[in-house]
């Protein structure tokens, strides 16, 4: 049972390709390269599969030149996880590229899955950080912790019972820190899985929980490279990690969002419109043999004078429903089910 058990929960990879190979002009109109490969959880749902596409993957320009070819046709469309919702008559009003966060809260579905968007952007000023450092009263029986000239060094000397962490001796905190509070752990040994949590999370966090699967934690995880937002329920963001990948972990307290960086490279899936308020670095390990030496800067090797969580251009179509309610909304055609009706004028797209 316990084999069972574990091929529910054991990470696989996704690789997900175009329907049809790209030629290289194709590829160099459009941005798009070799296939994209995912490390997912079996129960991974595909709403949050297709929430994380929508939020990270730019359209080709073949796609962004039919969305200007619908201006003015008439289409039935729905939200595509809403799949016995009835298909409602609607005239594509306008089209432009533009952030999600300029659509207004009358204009957009609850549901974040539908297609409709709500994205933020960012700037930032840098403050002077005061003195934090890893709290040896937090840390779990199957973990030791050494300092070196680098800073601090945590070892996991055992399984943990499911897992073991360590906190930070003081919350980040927005009038300490300044506009972005921030630390980097870099991976020494791996272990036999990887199973490494770099996160945050509040003061008295269980040192048996991995960082981001109870509340209030967040956290990235490098067996399966998923982020995980105070649930044991996983968002695939990257490939599992290395030996030598250096990972870090912040709080953008303008935007009130965790991101995440990896080699000195901001990651996509930043956690949008958390509480931000008493997080502390938190480290969670799983097996034996797991290693990470942590820095809580100034010197780091993310640029955080670079930081911009400003969100990617995105296609947004305006439309009104034909169907006597007299209904305006912007929506992103890409997450919703559509088929075009009549189009307003002979074009290669009409087929």
């Amino acid at each position: 049972h316990s084999d069972e058990l574990q091929v529910l929960t054991t990470p696989f990879r996704l690789e997900l390709s175009p329907r049809s190979q790209p030629s290289a002009a194709h590829q160099a109109s459009s941005g798009m390269s070799t296939p994209l490969a995912l490390h997912v959880e079996p129960l991974l749902r595909i709403q949050e599969l297709e929430r994380y596409l929508l939020r990270t993957c730019t359209p080709p320009q073949e796609y962004i030149a039919l969305c200007h070819y619908l201006v003015g046709a008439t289409i039935k469309e729905r939200p595509s996880c809403h799949i016995s919702a009835p298909l409602r008559l609607a005239l594509v009003l306008g089209f432009e590229m533009q952030p999600g966060d300029t659509l207004t809260g009358d204009t957009k579905d609850s549901d974040a899955t539908n297609g409709d968007v709500c994205m933020d952007g960012a700037d930032v000023d840098l403050d002077i950080r005061r003195h934090v450092e890893l709290d040896i009263r937090t840390r779990a029986p199957c973990l030791t912790m050494s300092t070196e000239a680098t800073g601090p060094v945590v070892t996991c000397q055992s399984k943990g019972s499911p897992a073991g962490t360590v906190q930070a001796s003081r919350p980040f905190s927005k009038i300490i820190d300044g506009h972005l509070a921030y630390y980097e752990a870099a991976i020494r040994k791996r272990g036999p899985t990887g199973a490494i949590g770099v996160g945050l999370a509040r003061a008295g966090y269980s040192n048996s929980k991995m960082p981001g699967w109870e509340p209030t934690s967040h956290a990235w995880h490098g067996d399966d490279g998923c982020t995980f937002n105070s649930c044991g329920t996983g968002t695939p963001l990257s490939t599992p990690w290395q030996e030598g990948d250096v990972i870090g972990c912040g709080i953008d307290f303008r935007r009130s969002a965790i991101f995440f960086t990896r080699n000195g490279l901001l990651q996509p899936g930043s956690l949008r419109g958390v509480d931000t308020e008493g997080l502390l670095a938190t480290l969670g390990f799983q097996n034996k043999g797991e290693c990470v030496s942590v820095s809580f800067g100034p010197k780091f090797l993310y640029n955080l004078s670079t930081h911009d969580l400003s969100p990617p251009q995105i296609p947004v179509h305006r439309i009104r429903y034909l169907d006597g309610r007299n209904e305006e909304k912007s929506v992103n055609l890409l997450g919703r089910q559509y088929m075009i009706v009549e189009m307003p004028t002979v074009s290669k797209y009409q087929e």
